[in-house]
């Protein structure tokens, strides 16, 4: 007889959803968690120039899109999962004006150009 191996989250359409009992998408936003530091990080990363409006607008495009993906189905309900999703931002509006700031101290522009 073959039966259903029991299984802690199950994925629909990108969205995890933890113990179907539950109900709860805290393993989702873990998940999108990761996804959009690794990201941000690598925007962080690859980009030469510390100019704000460019990193933002990699940031916008390239990592609040996942965080948006199907938000109004996983919206975090607990504050550790709101806390977890918004310190993405944060991280990377910090990391961005830790940057700039360094880069108007040290006043190298020239491989901005």
């Amino acid at each position: 007889m073959h039966l259903l191996p029991y299984v802690n989250t199950v994925a629909d359409l990108g969205v995890h959803v933890d113990r179907p009992k539950s109900l709860t998408y805290s393993n989702h936003c873990n998940i999108i968690c990761a996804k959009a530091n690794a990201r941000a990080n690598l925007i962080l990363r690859s980009f030469h120039c510390k100019y704000v409006d460019v990193l933002v607008k990699a940031f916008v495009t390239f990592v609040r899109f996942l965080a948006k993906y199907a938000s109004p189905a996983w919206s975090p309900r607990l504050v550790r999962d709101i806390a977890l999703v918004e310190r993405v931002q944060k991280r990377f509006t910090i990391s961005v004006s830790l940057a700039f700031v360094t880069m108007i101290m040290l006043k190298d522009f020239s491989y901005c150009s």
